[in-house]
């Protein structure tokens, strides 16, 4: 009867690490995509196109 309750606490214990690793590598995967996002989003904005001219607004 010990041997179950200890294979049973080890394969709990191991689960636990599983789900922990699996959300920890979800929200990395997460936030690398929110900041590929910007990223993009922030190249079409800031990133003149072929030809365009780029007007530089100097108040000094």
């Amino acid at each position: 009867m010990r041997k179950k309750e200890t294979v049973a606490a080890v394969c709990i214990v191991a689960l636990c690490i599983a789900a922990a690793c699996g959300f920890y590598f979800y929200r990395h995967i997460q936030t690398q995509q929110q900041t590929d996002a910007h990223n993009a989003k922030l190249a079409q904005i800031t990133t003149p196109g072929p030809g365009e001219d780029i007007l530089i607004d100097d108040t000094e």
